[in-house]
């Protein structure tokens, strides 16, 4: 039986796998804010995940990705 931080790491890399894709073939528009609250929100369960299975540079590397989709996604709104 797996734990609910693993489901929420397979998530939120489904979540962050959506948001590439729909960048890498322009499926959004440069206007819409969908991209970063995908990447806000894949990143968010991967940190739970990475802090459940104890990998501090996995913890590290997604709050880096988390802090720079806020900052973009709030520049947006600006």
């Amino acid at each position: 039986m797996f734990s609910i931080a693993f489901y929420a790491g397979i998530l939120g890399l489904a979540l962050l796998l959506v948001s590439f894709f729909l960048d890498a073939y322009d499926m959004v528009s440069e206007q819409s804010n969908v991209e970063w609250v995908l990447n806000i929100a894949g990143s968010a369960l991967l940190i739970w995940y990475a802090y459940a299975i104890r990998s501090i540079p996995f913890v590290v590397l997604e709050s880096a990705w988390l802090l720079v989709a806020c900052i973009r996604l709030l520049k947006k709104k600006i």
